[in-house]
């Protein structure tokens, strides 16, 4: 799993990790997931009893640790802890991890960001999206779907980046928004983005998205 950030189903995982998909799979990924090692995730639009459940690395450690900690163990017990930082400073891998990270923090704030948005009073679910790859098509994956009762989607796209996001942006929520069109059953689907940094100018004058949200919005007054 830390080797996808994106998560993996059951049967990928039994299968990377060479094990049965038996009962001690699953009692092994409950045990995981009370321990807050992992998360398990359907599709927002399905029940609690859905077989379609993806699996995440969620511990922030964790995540960490096999990243850039696991194989740089035997310098970091040398004290050369300091070159292994300047190492990965401003590389692709840091910046992927960071983007991940960003995301996951979001999820974790998922109820700030409703009220932020002025629909936390009208009873939702929440949860992602995501659809395999297929001949032909590419896969696709949302990871935060707000499916409200007054006949609204909400979804979330969140992107860190270093510098200012622009209109870019808009063509990839584009792309997921058509995915998701035939589990939307006729709800309006109201696109919103999360960001680390202030967006363009640009990307606020075309208007596409109903809120951008900064990350300091919902992390005001968390310790």
């Amino acid at each position: 799993l830390a080797a996808h950030p994106l998560g993996l189903m059951r049967e990928d995982l039994a299968r990377m990790a060479k094990v049965a998909l038996g009962g001690r799979l699953s009692e092994h990924l409950r045990d995981l997931e009370s321990a807050g090692f992992l998360s398990a995730d359907t599709p927002f639009y399905r029940g609690l009893e859905s077989r379609q459940i993806k699996y995440f690395l969620c511990d922030a450690y964790l995540r960490l640790y096999f990243a850039f900690i696991r194989s740089n163990l035997k310098k970091i017990r040398a004290g050369q802890g300091a070159n292994i930082l300047a190492g990965i400073s401003g590389s692709g891998a840091l910046h992927a991890w960071m983007g991940r990270s960003f995301e996951y923090l979001c999820l974790q704030h998922a109820l700030e960001i409703s009220r932020i948005v002025g629909f936390s009073a009208v009873d939702f679910t929440m949860g992602p999206y995501f659809s395999p790859a297929r001949r032909g098509t590419a896969g696709v994956q949302v990871d935060l779907v707000f499916d409200r009762a007054d006949n609204v989607l909400t979804v979330c796209e969140m992107k860190y980046s270093a510098s200012t996001v622009g209109i870019e942006v808009i063509a990839s929520m584009k792309r997921k928004i058509e995915h998701l069109q035939p589990v939307a059953k006729g709800k309006t689907i109201q696109p919103v983005l999360v960001v680390r940094e202030r967006p363009s100018q640009h990307l606020v004058d075309q208007g596409y998205f109903y809120r951008i949200i900064e990350a300091r919005d919902f992390l005001k007054g968390i310790d």
